[in-house]
């Protein structure tokens, strides 16, 4: 009996990112809490710089620094636990990558319960030309092919965790999963821990529940570039990347009026060269840093964020009608 079933070509339509939301909200919520607790993954600042507006030593501002914590959730105890449980921490990645698959295949009218299907057909709407796709996929490529090769290259071992017993896990962590006489895949644990962050960020970018920033692209990227020899895509390098978050407060003397036009002038770029220098980041390696801006003008108190991409490379003139402020204003 043929199980495979065709609807219209529906397409990504209104209401879809909500439809993926709800799919792998269960599978989602677990991996993320999972991959925070254990793997110690985040993509936060990992420090947070603070400056007073007019605090300066030999003419250069004074930076205070506060270094942020992500969180050890985990006693020893219980990462004894987790420790026991990588097999279902790849099992759990892989079903959320499936559910993402599910979703794509179903939006170009295909159903189909066989993983093995789901990837022929990918391949043959591909092949066609017709294949429809996320715009993130449109907009990397690279990260698209990617994501399918290495759908299409773990699930048989997938299917051994699942309905067999062919695996174990080393002292040091690895994931070693048999296949048959002669095939054996080995997980590292960083390539178990990439794995696990790649479906994470990709359900939540998908679902906008996270900015696709240029930080959390340089972590893709690094992720993808670790799990190379499984997907065989080889156009990833690592990007030794680290973003801080810069908070810029004025003190109350210091007038600051839209009525008289009394602006100060904030030079990201002095700060750019600053940090730079405090969080060296070494070869193919880049420094990105977000704006908290806190004012009084005219007596009354307001506070700007401004994301890693639209902070500006030079001079930044702090009046509430700069349009970059105006749409970075906090309640």
């Amino acid at each position: 009996m043929n199980t495979k079933s065709r609807t219209r070509k529906r397409g990504f339509q209104v209401g879809y990112r909500e439809e993926l939301t709800n799919r792998i909200l269960y599978e989602f919520s677990v991996l993320d809490e999972l991959r925070r607790a254990f793997y110690y993954q985040h993509e936060d600042a990992e420090s947070v710089v603070k400056w007073k507006y007019g605090e300066q030593l030999n003419g250069q501002p004074q930076l205070d620094c506060y270094t942020t914590c992500s969180g050890n959730y985990s006693e020893s105890a219980i990462r004894l636990v987790y420790e026991k449980l990588r097999p279902l921490h790849f099992i759990t990645g892989y079903k959320l990558h499936d559910l993402i698959v599910e979703w794509i295949l179903n939006a170009n009218g295909f159903a189909e319960w066989e993983f093995k299907k789901r990837y022929g057909e990918y391949v043959r709407l591909r092949r066609l030309g017709i294949l429809r796709e996320p715009d993130e996929f449109k907009d990397f490529p690279e990260w698209a092919r990617a994501f399918w090769e290495l759908y299409s290259r773990l699930r048989p071992y997938r299917g051994t965790l699942t309905h067999g017993s062919s695996f174990q896990v080393l002292s040091n962590g690895d994931l070693v999963i048999s296949k048959g006489k002669n095939q054996t895949l080995t997980l590292s644990t960083g390539q178990q821990a990439s794995y696990v962050r790649i479906i994470c960020l990709f359900s939540e970018f998908l679902t906008r529940e996270k900015p696709l920033n240029t930080m959390v692209q340089d972590v893709i990227d690094n992720a993808f570039e670790s799990l190379k020899a499984i997907h065989k895509r080889t156009r990833f390098t690592r990007k030794n990347s680290r973003i801080v978050a810069l908070e810029v407060t004025f003190s109350e003397d210091l007038t600051i009026s839209q009525t008289e036009g009394l602006w100060p002038i904030i030079d990201c770029s002095l700060f750019a060269r600053h940090l730079a220098v405090m969080y060296p980041t070494g070869p193919n390696g880049r420094l990105l840093f977000s704006l908290e801006i806190s004012a009084s003008v005219d007596g009354q108190m307001q506070r700007w964020i401004i994301p890693i991409e639209q902070v500006p490379s030079d001079r930044l003139i702090v009046n509430p009608t700069n349009p970059l402020l105006a749409i970075h204003l906090m309640p």
